[in-house]
């Protein structure tokens, strides 16, 4: 008797994936907060998820008219981001007209409001100095991906679409790479590769292009042993902390270093080139796991749990406003250099970012994620879980 193919999700709310948005933005909020010095890897999650969503969306609606599937995709990112975005932008634009602060706000909204805030970072912003638009430039290197990909799904077949996908997870290291010196031979000084590469999108294609290929290619092996292949593409990851293990033993060895081998904007033994590739197929491990998995297993109950789930439902929220928080933080209570008194503080400060981010969503985002069905109505395909 031929094996029964096990279940796979394929709705895009299914609660594991609200709970791995949860753990994204718990661990860019630790990151952030000097905790865990691997947590800006969080944003690379943000990007594995919205490759294999958003690719699963454009698949359902393929089928429309091109008019209709683009109109329909577009008004729903529109209501999902714009609010919130361009919301917040507006509001520290009037707190800097009335008060002078927080200074570079002219010079910022031109990018902030093109969403190429993720080029200004990249290029005009390497000094270190901290902004309360910092963050938002992960949110102009997803703005790229909705603008380009919706077009490639929709114009390219399947199969097409999975040899793109790999190419580019196989090209990322080389365009890495190649980035800080195409940038140089337009005559545009560069004075940190690594920040240019970490802002720049082209520097994260890898992760977009993980999620995007287990969107597409569901009849794969991993299906049948979802386990054993989501392990093997986490080992280039853990290989990157054993070797810096390695080299904290002996006489001479330094430290085991907190970032547990992944440092952020590093161009250390190249890790600006390969390691983030390394981080991005953990991801993908951890996306087949959970996709094609048992749901008796240990991780996929702990990503379903409600706690987990709670924090990927308002994410948005939480990511938007976590940094200005904590810069406003810092000047009433600043961070502590005892870990003890640390949690404390990141306990008070996880709990008011919660409850602004709460309100954020009940009563200014849900108004407009109400709209979504207003114009370019789709009756779903999915599947209720």
């Amino acid at each position: 008797m031929a094996r029964s193919q096990p279940k796979i999700l394929t709705n895009p709310h299914i609660p594991a994936l609200d709970g791995l948005r949860g753990i994204a933005i718990f661990l860019v909020l630790t990151y952030h907060f000097g905790l865990l010095r691997f947590g800006w890897l969080g944003v690379g999650l943000f990007f594995t998820l919205s490759g294999f969503l958003i690719t699963e969306i454009l698949l359902e609606t393929k089928s429309l008219p091109i008019r209709q599937y683009l109109g329909r995709f577009y008004w729903r990112r529109i209501l999902r981001i714009f609010p919130l975005y361009f919301g917040f932008i507006l509001l520290v634009t009037l707190v800097f007209l009335l008060t002078g602060r927080p200074t570079g706000v002219a010079e910022q909204l031109p990018w902030l409001s093109t969403f190429s805030y993720n080029f200004y970072m990249g290029l005009e912003h390497q000094a270190g100095l901290q902004q309360v638009f910092h963050v938002l430039w992960s949110i102009s290197t997803e703005e790229q991906f909705y603008l380009v990909w919706p077009l490639v799904v929709f114009l390219m077949p399947r199969k097409v679409l999975v040899v793109i996908a790999i190419g580019l997870i196989v090209a990322a290291p080389l365009i890495r790479y190649l980035e800080p010196e195409i940038v140089r031979s337009l005559g545009i000084e560069v004075v940190s590769d690594g920040k240019l590469i970490y802002y720049f999108p082209f520097g994260q294609v890898d992760a977009f292009a993980i999620g995007t290929l287990f969107a597409l290619a569901k009849k794969a092996p991993w299906i049948r042993k979802p386990q054993t292949w989501g392990l093997l593409l986490m080992v280039p990851a853990l290989f990157v902390i054993l070797r810096q293990f390695y080299l904290s033993l002996g006489p001479n060895g330094v430290p085991f270093p907190i970032h547990l081998g992944f440092p952020v904007s590093s161009t250390l033994d190249g890790f600006h080139i390969w390691g983030y590739t390394a981080g991005y197929l953990a991801f993908g491990g951890l996306l087949i796991i959970l996709l094609f998995g048992s749901p008796r297993f240990w991780a996929r109950k702990f990503v379903e749990s409600n706690a987990a789930r709670w924090f990927g439902k308002f994410s948005f929220g939480l990511y938007v406003f976590h940094w200005p928080l904590l810069l406003a933080m810092e000047l009433v209570w600043p961070l502590s250099e005892n870990l003890g008194l640390r949690l404390v503080q990141f306990c008070a400060y996880t709990t008011l970012l919660s409850a602004i981010a709460w309100l954020s969503y009940t009563y200014f985002e849900s108004w407009f994620l109400g709209k979504k069905d207003a114009f370019f109505k789709y009756k779903s395909q999915f599947t209720p879980r």
